[in-house]
């Protein structure tokens, strides 16, 4: 299995980390291990490698993705799985990764608040003995140890603000690169209910999941099945203006609101027995007679 865990400062991937690798079997890769391992092992890639490091200088994105890529063709590596710890870590690795060919088939995202990841960091302490790590509230250090646990120089608000900036800006550019197969995980609750719900999504089937992030050259199938689309508007509008000639249909009875009106032409006839009273006029002249 090929499994990438990203998340913020203090978000709990080292204790997610160390839960995978205890159930899957797979190999964790963190970037600075990898390329602490190829430097002191005097390959080609780790010596430049090196020379950045020493210098204090960036170790460049092809450079990074070239010693990764070298570290999962390892035999172990490729009989295993691997886990990638905070890799990618900036978008130019990730479009260095996507083109050297190395793909995942997992990516789980822890999310937590950034006001409970200032609250997780400034409260944390190391022991420098064992490299374990505690909590002044959620996970208080054991009386013995307590004097010689330590505050790493980096563990204050005001830098963790600058590296959560960093964080949010960087992982909005990656994660269109692996969007088909990441997880959102709330990581603000307990560490087992966050273990759970990793197990649930890792052991779904990979092959699904792998199908899934093939998505980008399906781009062009997806345009395929928007024909469709176009056509029925097409007909549904065609079917639309023969309703409204049925519209016009119910028009006609307008033109026998008209025909209504050829009684008004008939009123004027009834002048006629007007000149009828002229007729009676005549017996008059008769009376003169008997005069």
């Amino acid at each position: 299995m090929h499994i990438i865990i990203a998340g913020p400062p203090a978000a709990g991937k080292g204790t997610q980390c160390s839960n995978i690798v205890k159930r899957y079997g797979v190999v964790h890769i963190s970037t600075g291990d990898v390329l602490r391992e190829a430097a002191k092992a005097g390959t080609e890639l780790g010596l430049k490698a090196k020379e950045f490091m020493d210098n204090g200088k960036l170790v460049p994105d092809d450079l990074i993705i070239g010693v990764v890529k070298e570290k999962l063709s390892s035999p172990d590596v490729s009989s295993k799985g691997w886990l990638l710890d905070g890799f990618p870590r900036t978008p130019g690795q990730a479009q260095a990764m996507v083109s050297a060919g190395v793909t995942a088939d997992k990516f789980v995202l822890l999310k937590v608040p950034d006001e409970e990841l200032v609250d997780r960091v400034c409260g944390r302490l190391v022991d420098p003995d064992t490299n374990e790590i505690y909590h002044k509230k959620t996970k208080p250090p054991p009386d013995d140890i307590k004097h010689r646990l330590v505050q790493r120089a980096d563990d204050t608000e005001e830098k963790v603000k600058v590296r959560l900036g960093e964080y949010h800006k960087n992982i909005s550019d990656i994660l269109p690169f692996f969007k088909s197969i990441v997880h959102e995980v709330d990581g603000s609750r307990k560490p087992a209910d966050v273990e759970g719900d990793v197990y649930t999504y890792l052991d779904a089937p990979v092959e699904h999941k792998q199908e899934a992030q093939k998505a980008e050259p399906a781009k062009h199938d997806g345009h395929k099945h928007e024909e469709p689309k176009h056509e029925e508007p097409k007909h549904e509008e065609h079917k639309h203006e023969e309703h409204k000639h049925e519209e016009h249909k119910h028009e006609e009875p307008k033109h026998e609101e008209h025909k209504h009106e050829e009684p008004k032409h008939e009123e004027p006839k009834h002048e006629e027995p007007k000149h009828e009273e002229h007729k009676h006029e005549e017996p008059k002249h008769e009376e003169h007679k008997h005069e």
